[in-house]
């Protein structure tokens, strides 16, 4: 199981908040971040932020959403060592958007 960054938008692409966690893969880091309630809904992309097998990033930034100026701080502070992090609301790593809340109307 790996550790995932995952980053949140709404429609018009403003910034929702970051979550981090585990999956085995995208999809299951989605489904985990929605089923305990922690998905701020919106379309997400996702990069595996694991190092050496191990995730670098403290357990205080996992398991909740991370507002903009968190994301930005531990982006800052991990860059370098998880390839594009830094670049979280781009279209890299994974990026395929997922509605992660389909009973919206």
């Amino acid at each position: 199981m790996g550790w995932w960054w995952l980053s949140y938008a709404d429609e018009s692409n403003e910034f929702l908040g970051v979550i981090i966690l585990p999956g085995d893969d995208f999809i299951e880091a989605c489904q985990i971040s929605s089923t305990m309630g922690l998905s701020p809904g919106g379309q997400v992309q996702g990069i595996p932020v694991n190092w050496g097998g191990e995730c670098i990033i403290t357990l205080s930034k996992t398991f909740r959403l991370l507002n903009r100026k968190e994301a930005v701080e531990l982006s800052d502070l991990i860059d370098g060592q998880i390839s594009g992090v830094k670049d979280w609301n781009t279209k890299r790593g994974v990026s395929t958007p997922v509605d992660t809340n389909p009973s919206r109307e």
